[in-house]
């Protein structure tokens, strides 16, 4: 026998779905938080080491931040889908926020670690880009006007990185992890923390 939703059901039930999903995207803040953190700390780091006796080699700390940083984020990505087997409405097909990221994180290492020579002062800026679009289509998903000012914040940052000295854009890197990825960080945590009662 099939039971009818009434029109107020369906409306209560289509509501559900998306406030779910709202909060799968918001999660706890941690990932993009920790993201902001190895990129300011690489950024930050490159700047350091790039007048010290291994200058020339100072762009090395972007491999033993973002290797792992990956590594992490898909043994996290793994064990959450693990844990979510059996839930209601979780499975592995890829949201569009999620795949937006993985297009980023895919096209940031091939620029940083293959093609970096080929981009001369733009660098920063087309490293950052695909982040920009990224975090711009989380923000709108999860409605957080916070995180979309931040990350056109960001972007402008980004695009002005091409008018600064490149020996200053590892700091312009750290600055611009620190508004597109560790303040929404924070923010989505402490959304989190507040909607558990933590």
């Amino acid at each position: 026998m099939e039971t009818e939703f009434t029109p107020e059901q369906s409306f209560k039930l289509i509501n559900q779905i998306i406030e779910n999903k709202r909060i799968s995207y918001e999660e706890n803040g941690n990932n993009i938080l920790m993201w902001g953190i190895a990129v300011m700390v690489a950024g930050i780091g490159q700047y350091v080491l790039a007048y010290t006796s291994i200058g020339a080699k100072s762009g090395i700390i972007w491999v033993f931040t973002m290797i792992p940083m990956f590594i992490y984020t898909f043994y996290s990505f793994y064990k959450k889908e693990k844990n979510s087997r059996g839930r209601i409405n979780n499975s592995y097909e890829w949201n569009v926020s999620g795949m937006a990221w993985l297009m980023a994180g895919c096209m940031a290492m091939l620029n940083g670690f293959i093609f970096q020579r080929y981009y001369g002062i733009g660098f920063t800026t087309v490293m950052f880009l695909p982040f920009g679009v990224a975090a711009l289509i989380t923000a709108l998903t999860i409605k957080k006007n916070s995180f979309i000012y931040l990350t056109l914040l960001a972007i402008s940052v980004a695009f002005y990185a091409m008018f600064i000295p490149f020996k200053y854009h590892s700091l312009v890197t750290a600055l611009i992890a620190f508004l597109m990825f560790f303040l929404p960080g924070l923010l989505l945590n402490r959304e989190f923390k507040k909607r558990n009662n933590v």
